[in-house]
């Protein structure tokens, strides 16, 4: 039997009392396994004053686990409900599958309706404004003259740095 939680002690003496196989073991063994120690599990809420009655402990105020060993006798198989294996052969299924040939047709694509966006109208404005003009006109047109001084400012900057006298 495997458990995803541990089970406090009344539901271990529950099924305890449950379990008919027991009757039949030829030994038992209950073994308690105390858990790691640790300043958590030092710490027990048991009171004081009823230490001395030990026939009112309750075992869940106990850490750790609990583990229960027997030897039960061994169950005679019953052979005869269960099926044997399959002596027929499988059928064979048929290594044919239908073909499907795709018939192809050359003819020139109908377009019913064409995309609408603003993207042919905005090429041919650029165009116009861009069109006759030298790179750095068109260059121009992207930059303020802010910019323009930036650029300029920045330039000087770096020659004087690398000591390029002769820039300018």
């Amino acid at each position: 039997m495997s458990w995803k939680q541990a089970l406090s002690s009344q539901e271990i003496m529950s099924i305890l009392e449950e379990e008919e196989d027991l009757e039949d073991a030829n030994q038992i063994d209950a073994v308690y396994i105390p858990p790691t120690v640790d300043n958590l599990t030092d710490e027990e809420g048991l009171d004081d004053d009823v230490l001395g009655d030990y026939d009112n402990i309750v075992s869940t105020d106990i850490a750790g686990t609990y583990e229960i060993h027997t030897d039960l006798p061994a169950e005679p198989e019953n052979t005869q409900d269960e099926p044997g294996p399959s002596t027929s052969k499988k059928p064979r299924l048929s290594k044919k599958s239908p073909k499907c040939v795709p018939v192809w047709k050359k003819e020139h694509p109908t377009y019913t309706n064409f995309p609408t966006s603003d993207e042919t109208a905005m090429t041919q404005n650029i165009e116009e404004r861009v069109s006759g003009k030298t790179p750095f006109e068109v260059f121009s047109l992207f930059f303020c003259d802010e910019v323009w001084e930036q650029i300029v400012s920045f330039s000087e900057k770096y020659a004087r740095d690398h000591k390029r006298h002769l820039f300018g």
